[in-house]
């Protein structure tokens, strides 16, 4: 009866379909792509914000391995294509609840919603809905899985929050951790379960990130806060590096040689590219 009833709620939105609404819900679902947020830490790393763009990237990585978990122990599958049209093709996994791009953008939310002001928090609470309905307009989801991913990143997004207030005036060099070494320890562990769990090209990109990261605090080092022209020109050479990396792993074959250069793209972010604007 459940199973029915969320069959046609997705067939109801999807009578509306036309190609207009096919390519602004695509757009509008790239908001729930992790790939989407790490190219907005890396704005940030690059503008100077470390710390910014480590809590993002963490965000990523509780929500992955929390989302993929309850995946695997839950064990629903996605709508059928034989009942409704599957408009998405970004699903690496036919395990349906809860719904991974759902959680993601609550998760962005459930963290940054207490510095948003006035109307700002009226558009971004209507983003996140909008990524959780087109979800379902696309045919990836069921109703009750984007439900559950609202849910699920809210809390994950608070629970990063409190840990970024924790941990506010951590070092994070690696070879002087005090209070802060249960919090990378369980980075590393949540990366262990990301293995277990997800698509190696994310942990691939994470584990590079994380470890460029580390090894530029151990530099003690900040990069230069840039503003206008000068900002914008290190930005895109940011993104040209990282695009021609990220283009080359897409197009190799799935195995060691693409892991190494989504990991080469994740430290490009965090330490190889900002060396090079330093220097030069």
């Amino acid at each position: 009866m459940l199973e029915r009833l969320q069959y046609g709620i997705i067939q109801f939105l999807q009578s509306f379909s036309n190609p207009a609404f096919d390519v602004f819900f695509l757009a509008v679902n790239t908001l729930g792509n992790p790939l989407f947020w790490f190219v907005v830490a890396a704005f940030f790393y690059w503008k100077g914000k470390e710390r910014t763009t480590f809590h993002i990237v963490n965000l990523l990585l509780f929500t992955s391995v929390v989302v993929g978990a309850m995946k695997v122990l839950v064990g629903a599958q996605r709508p059928s294509a034989e009942f409704v049209q599957r408009k998405a093709d970004d699903t690496f996994t036919e395990l349906s609840f809860p719904s991974g791009h759902s959680a993601t953008a609550a998760a962005i939310y459930g963290h940054y919603s207490g510095i948003l002001k006035g109307y700002w928090k009226w558009i971004a609470l209507l983003l996140v809905f909008s990524v959780a309905f087109a979800r379902v307009y696309l045919g990836a989801h069921f109703p009750l899985d984007v439900i559950g991913g609202l849910a699920v990143g809210f809390a994950i997004g608070k629970m990063n929050l409190y840990l970024e207030r924790r941990f506010e005036k951590a070092h994070f060099r690696l070879t002087k951790l005090e209070d802060e070494f249960l919090f990378v320890g369980a980075i590393a562990v949540f990366l262990i379960g990301l293995y277990l769990l997800s698509s190696i090209w994310l942990l691939a990109l994470l584990m590079g990130f994380y470890a460029g990261f580390f090894a530029w605090q151990e530099r003690r080092i900040h990069q230069k806060r840039l503003e206008g022209m000068k900002l914008a020109a290190k930005v895109i050479a940011g993104f040209v590096g990282l695009a021609v990396l990220m283009f080359a792993a897409g197009i190799s074959e799935a195995g060691n040689s693409q892991f190494v250069l989504f990991f080469i793209a994740g430290i490009w972010v965090s330490f190889i590219y900002p060396w090079l604007a330093e220097k030069f």
